[in-house]
């Protein structure tokens, strides 16, 4: 397949599914991967020469995309973060709640 069409479309899923489980991080990490993957052209580089799709791959060529994919893995670490600080706030609330109770 030319220009990483299929490799895209199973990190977009993946990331897709740790976003409905709600995990966060794992979503946050394919980010990476696909800002890294983009970045050096292996998915979302292409250009199109002789009416045929060819893939450009090189240094720079998606910088576009990885910077964007960057963004989502900063948002996705935020609610990442959120989360486990509410987690963690929720446990220390039912510790307390459980020391008088004994």
């Amino acid at each position: 397949m030319e220009a990483g069409f299929i490799l895209t479309s199973m990190i977009l899923a993946a990331i897709s599914v740790y976003l409905i489980e709600r995990r966060f991080y794992g979503a946050a990490v394919w980010s990476a991967v696909a800002a890294v993957l983009s970045f050096f052209g292996i998915i979302h580089a292409y250009v199109i020469k002789a009416g045929q799709t060819v893939s450009d791959i090189g240094w720079p060529t998606g910088k576009d995309f990885a910077i964007g994919y960057c963004f989502m893995g900063f948002i996705f670490y935020i609610f990442y973060y959120r989360q486990r600080k509410a987690c963690a706030r929720e446990a220390t609330e039912n510790a307390e709640d459980t020391e008088g109770k004994i």
